[in-house]
This record gives C-alpha cells, structure tokens and sequence, in this order.
C-alpha cells in the first residue's frame, strides 16, 4: 500500500514555467504625407475646368449647327468623303 501513497506537496517537482505570451503587434502608424496635407483650393483646377467646359458647350452647339447648315447647302449630314487617287477619266 506504500505503493498508492500521494506523495506530499514538499516533495513534488516545482510545476513547469508558463509559455511566454505573445507580443501584441505594433500599431498601426497612417504616413505622415496623407496626414498633413491641405485641400486643394488653387484657381489652376478651376481655370481648367471653366475652360474645357466652355469648349464643350461650344462642341455641343456648333456640331449640330454644321450638320444643319450643310443640309441646307445640300449635303448629307453625316457624309463621308472618298477621295481618289487616280485622276479622273472623260
């Protein structure tokens, strides 16, 4: 019955050392360019669209404008033109 005896606490080997917890990644850091810039407000972007929405008013008026004018000279309104290279027989 020795055998079955639970051996004491004094006795008994030390119990093994935790795992090491793991490290928490570092955090995340936003780059410094995105963070300090200023809104665009320069007049070049404005200039620019002012502009290119000026020619496309234009386009939008005078391309149908064409068409019309050239029906009235007797034209077709979307004709393609063929030219020849060979000179013209008699």
């Amino acid at each position: 019955m020795d055998e079955n005896v639970t051996p004491s606490p004094e006795n008994s080997p030390a119990p093994p050392p935790p795992p090491p917890l793991r490290q928490a990644p570092p955090p995340l850091v936003q780059p410094q360019y995105l963070v300090q810039r200023k809104p665009r407000s320069s007049t070049g972007w404005k200039v620019f669209g002012l502009i290119s929405f000026v020619l496309l008013v234009m386009s939008l008026f005078l391309n149908p404008l064409g068409m019309l004018l050239g029906m009235f000279k007797g034209q077709a309104p979307l004709q393609t033109h063929r030219h020849t290279v060979a000179p013209k027989l008699q």
